[in-house]
């Protein structure tokens, strides 16, 4: 009876202990969410900036809760990985500078060559972001990915009309980190921890669907099992009191772009413990300096969404300031203040700009810099759109300061109008069939990426609304947006998603009379209108919008005019224009006439465009004025098997008729500048992808005075996309004073790049009887490497011939071949031999995954419960054995 006694009470002790801790636990998660419930509770009433802190200890929290954090629709494109991706990549930055970022998924899937606007991963987009950067959303908008062939001449001639606007420096600055999917549960804390402090977090889901499911009488969108294929959805936040549908408990809160949900948000609720994640967690952590922190002054903006994902609570409306610093309301004096870390870097120099759709608007700002801090102020009220503010310096960190160090920090100012959508487009049917799919003119996917963009609306004067949808973003939703001419409505809510756009009035007031075979015909022409955009009866802003007077009757196509403009400005730029492709006197809309642009300082003398085989060719004049028409149109459209994912998987070929025009112009007055290369270097490495950021110039002016700036692009010889072994110059491209510029550089040497890139599996192989050779040599790169070898099937040794066929390439001590030996052994005298070069990836006793600075973390945490479990189990067997002495 005592010796039971015994094993009872150290059992009853250990479960106590265990008991105790969890209690312990338990109660620092409740303290925690009644301090934020209390939180809400005192703040409700009146506008506060919210900082939560131990994040990674609540039961709820979602990033919406401190800042402002727009969702996307992929409408038609394969691109959900690459908007999942992008918000690991802007919430990394967005945590590390308080600041707000919009990315353009567009900008990275046409660098998959063969696969544009087609599926991917998360490794896709961190390895085209490493070889090749990212632009904002509002340098390469989404509808521009639609017209991208998906390769060929015309792909190449556009992707590097955007080569300019990449920011090339940001991979060296992020670390990705991966969470094993089957090890949710197990690493939830270390999950929450990184998407509190680091960045939202890519998930891939697979056989799944979206249900709607009631929780504490809220409307939740979940994702569940379902017959949809392989999809990516943003991890934003958790929920551990979110009841599922199988009545589990806790979800993650995610961003699904395949649609727009609840309040346009695009938010559902991902169980921790659904069949549908199929690949790991992955995201990034920002592990830069952070040399430049921000402090927006005047802002208005407020957020609406802090505590709004919590099912424990009531679902409502509760404004506070969010923690983006640089986000601004269309009527603010927008101010900002920029702090230099002068405790961690010396600064030698720091040079500001502020582009508007890349022209220099730095005059439209009061920028100083007062010891440490750049102050910027807008001088007068400026338009909504998206302002990029460039910082080119020079510092020393202070833990190294015998090295100078080169940057660029590209930012941006969102000035937000309060109409901002999640989906903005005029749209036209092509046919009559059933289930016809429609062709879409995209505006922008939010309206502060617009700036000088002209939106078109389509117009067919036999229906009485124009072809048009607006989607407000989940920021707007309730906001009341309306659009008028000369202040007379032409918009009103169709539902809270939509708008009918009326034109009747405005179109009677564009009627063109003909005179053909001694009869008058009327008919509608094209127009142009200013469109007062109002929020809450308040005039926001105003955009130019062209509309054009099309019919089902008439075939059309519709044609993107991608501009070369560099430092030219246009007016009346306008990239979708639809052309019909019979002539005739009852329309205009065979032939379209250009506007001309304006340079500074230079005399306009032709347009040009590129024919389809990459030359370009002047377009033709009549009336004094040059034109595109249906003719030359015709010559460029794209073939069907060059067409990107949504011509060849989604069978929509009306996207097919891009086309580059490029003005030329004299130069009647060049500025006579001297260009110093700093620190020049003359010998590089073949295969190497240069960096502008890599380079400083320094530019003397006409009146002495010296200006830094870093390129803006890099051109190499014979069109090639890296440096080649026979390479003797190359070129700098950047801006000064809104004009462009080319600096050559002379190079001494390009060395030819050392391969030690071979990754040999075992070379002793095993008798078999069967003709057989090392398996590395199915895995050889065979555009740098030939294998010359012979299968073998008897006991003995052979040797492999490697030789160099790439002239950019070398062994070591320069020999361009090698020789290994291999053998055939029996399997009693058989012993490992794995010969691995210095370069084969490893994973090390941290569990690290480590590559071209890229640091993945595979947590392998054991669950405290079944530690606690794995000593219970212990100490029972422990008391068991004292008991049988």
């Amino acid at each position: 009876m005592i010796k039971k006694t015994k094993i009872n009470l150290l059992i009853l002790s250990t479960f106590s202990s265990i008991l105790s801790s969890f209690i312990f636990f338990k109660n620092i998660s409740n303290s925690s969410s009644d301090q934020i419930t209390n939180f809400y509770k005192q703040k409700q009433d009146e506008i506060a900036e919210i900082k939560i802190s131990n994040k990674q200890d609540l039961e709820y929290y979602s990033l919406r809760d401190e800042y402002i954090l727009f969702n996307q629709y992929q409408v038609n494109t394969g691109l959900c990985w690459d908007f999942a991706s992008i918000k690991s990549l802007e919430t990394a930055l967005m945590l590390a500078n308080n600041e707000m970022y919009d990315f353009s998924e567009a900008s990275i899937s046409v660098l998959n060559e063969h696969w544009v606007a087609d599926g991917g991963f998360f490794r896709t987009f961190d390895n085209l972001l490493n070889r090749n950067g990212i632009a904002f959303e509002s340098d390469f908008r989404f509808g521009d990915l639609y017209y991208f062939p998906n390769t060929g001449i015309y792909y190449d001639k556009l992707l590097d009309l955007y080569k300019s606007k990449y920011i090339t420096n940001l991979s060296n600055k992020l670390e990705a980190y991966s969470f094993y999917r089957y090890s949710i549960l197990d690493n939830l804390k270390q999950i929450k921890e990184h998407i509190s402090k680091h960045s939202a977090l890519f998930v891939g889901i697979d056989h799944w669907q979206v249900v709607k499911n009631k929780v504490n009488k809220q409307e939740t969108f979940q994702i569940t099992s379902g017959s949809m294929g392989a999809h990516a959805v943003s991890i934003i936040g958790w929920d551990d009191n979110y009841i599922n549908d199988d009545n589990s408990k806790g979800a993650f809160i995610v961003l699904n772009s395949d649609g727009f949900y609840d309040n346009n948000d695009g938010v559902n609720y991902l169980p921790y413990n659904s069949s549908t994640i199929y690949l790991d967690l992955q995201g990034y952590k920002f592990i830069g300096d952070k040399l430049i922190s921000s402090k927006g002054i005047n802002s208005s903006i407020k957020n609406k969404y802090f505590n709004y994902y919590n099912t424990k609570l009531e679902k409502k409306y509760t404004e506070t300031k969010p923690l983006n610093q640089n986000v601004f309301s269309w009527d603010d004096q927008v101010e900002i203040q920029y702090q230099l870390n002068d405790q961690i870097a010396d600064f030698k120099r720091i040079q500001t700009n502020i582009f508007y759709d890349k022209l220099d608007v730095s005059d439209k700002f009061e920028i100083k810099k007062v010891d440490n801090k750049i102050l910027i102020k807008a001088k007068q009220r400026i338009r909504p759109g998206s302002y990029t503010i460039n910082f080119n310096y020079k510092y020393v960190l202070k833990s190294d300061p015998n090295y100078n160090k080169v940057d660029n920090d590209t930012r941006q100012i969102y000035v937000l109008d309060g109409a901002e959508s999640a989906k903005a487009n005029s749209y036209w049917y092509f046919s009559n069939i059933a289930n016809r799919v429609p062709h879409i003119v995209f505006h922008s996917s939010n309206s502060y990426t617009l700036n000088n963009k002209i939106p078109v609306i389509l117009n067919d004067r036999k229906i009485s609304e124009a072809y048009y949808s607006f989607i407000p973003s989940y920021l707007n939703y309730t906001n009341n947006a309306e659009y008028r001419v000369n202040e007379k409505p032409i918009s009103s809510f169709k539902t809270a998603d939509a708008f009918n756009l009326n034109l009747f009035e405005i179109d009677k007031q564009n009627i063109q009379t003909i005179k053909h075979n001694n009869q008058e015909y009327q008919i509608y022409k094209d127009y142009q209108i200013n469109v007062d955009k109002y929020v809450n009866n308040n005039k926001v802003n105003t955009n130019k919008y062209q509309v054009y007077q099309i019919n089902d009757s008439k075939n059309f196509i519709i044609a993107h005019v991608f501009y070369d403009l560099k430092d030219a400005i246009l007016e009346n730029e306008i990239n979708e224009i639809p052309f019909q492709t019979n002539q005739s006197i009852f329309n205009n809309s065979y032939k379209r006439y250009l506007d001309e642009p304006y340079k500074k300082n230079a005399k306009f003398i032709k347009y040009q465009y590129v024919d389809q085989n990459g030359n370009y060719k002047d377009l033709p004049k009549e009336n004094n004025k040059y034109y595109l028409s249906y003719d030359i149109l015709k010559e460029l459209q794209t073939p069907k098997h060059l067409l990107n994912y949504i011509g060849h998987e989604q069978y929509d070929h009306s996207y097919n008729t891009p086309i580059i025009i490029k003005p030329v112009f004299l130069e009647e007055k060049v500025e006579d500048l001297k260009i110093e290369i700093v620190d020049k270097k003359d010998e590089f490495l073949a295969t190497t992808k240069l960096d502008p950021n890599e380079f400083e110039l320094k530019i003397t002016t006409d009146n002495k005075k010296e200006v830094y700036i870093t390129p803006s692009k890099i051109t190499y010889q014979n069109q090639d996309d890296c440096l080649r072994s026979n390479h003797n110059h190359l070129f700098l491209e950047f801006i000064h004073n809104n004009k462009t510029y080319e600096h050559k550089l002379d190079i001494k040497k390009v060395k030819k790049m050392v391969y030690d890139d071979l990754i040999l599996t075992n070379t002793n192989l095993e008798f078999n009887n069967k003709y057989q050779h090392p398996s590395f040599i199915d895995n050889l790169d065979t555009s740098i490497l030939k294998a010359t070898y012979t299968d073998q099937k008897d006991v003995g040794e052979y040797e492999i011939k490697l030789e160099i066929i790439n002239p950019d390439y070398t062994f070591k001590n320069n020999q361009n071949s090698i020789t290994h030996k291999w053998s055939i052994l029996k399997s009693e005298i058989k012993e490992p031999n794995f010969k691995n070069n210095t370069n084969i990836k490893t994973i090390n006793s941290l569990n690290k995954f480590t590559k071209s600075n890229k640091t993945i973390i595979y947590s392998t945490t054991i669950p405290i419960v079944s530690i606690l479990v794995l000593l219970l189990i212990g100490l029972l067997i422990k008391s068991k054995k004292f008991y049988k002495k």
